[in-house]
């Protein structure tokens, strides 16, 4: 078997991989930016409130 050849389209594969995650993380980022924005709210901490004991 030849390691390196192994290695080396292991490796593309992974980088290949990983480019097309990128590239479908950016496309949904995209998409969500291209819609209506959405209302935000501000919630307290948790453990603000005071507690009856």
């Amino acid at each position: 078997m030849d390691y390196q050849q192994a290695y080396l389209h292991l490796f593309n594969a992974v980088t290949d991989c990983i480019s097309l995650l990128q590239r479908a993380q950016q496309e949904t980022e995209e998409m969500a930016c291209k819609d209506s924005p959405v209302p935000l709210s501000i919630y307290p901490k948790s453990g603000s409130f005071s507690q009856k004991k």
